[in-house]
């Protein structure tokens, strides 16, 4: 995760690229593959305790009805959620996603 393959973000995006070209686009939306949940964990705070669950609207709706508002490991304080914003933030800035492309 985390653009560590380099051209997309998340893994599950390369599925959505027709020949490997770095610059495609999946051919239309009805096309493209998108989970229902993806979840993240320890990456995300950068070996602090973070996790997030991504999801839909209508799943997130769903859970709320069940009175599920939010469920991981690890919560996150304050203090790791500014963790998880300064390893975007840094991911970002340094463009290591592009490195990883190209090593």
């Amino acid at each position: 995760g985390f653009g560590r393959l380099g051209k997309c973000m998340w893994a599950f995006q390369y599925s959505n690229d027709d020949d490997g070209d770095k610059n495609d686009s999946p051919t239309s939306v009805d096309d493209a593959i998108i989970p229902d949940i993806v979840t993240v964990g320890k990456p995300f705070g950068n070996g602090m305790p973070l996790a997030a669950v991504i999801t839909t609207p209508r799943i997130a709706t769903a859970f709320e009805s069940l009175g599920v508002e939010y469920f991981n490991t690890f919560a996150g304080s304050p203090v790791c959620c500014a963790a998880g914003l300064s390893m975007l933030h840094v991911l970002s800035k340094e463009r290591l996603q592009d490195n990883a492309l190209n090593v």
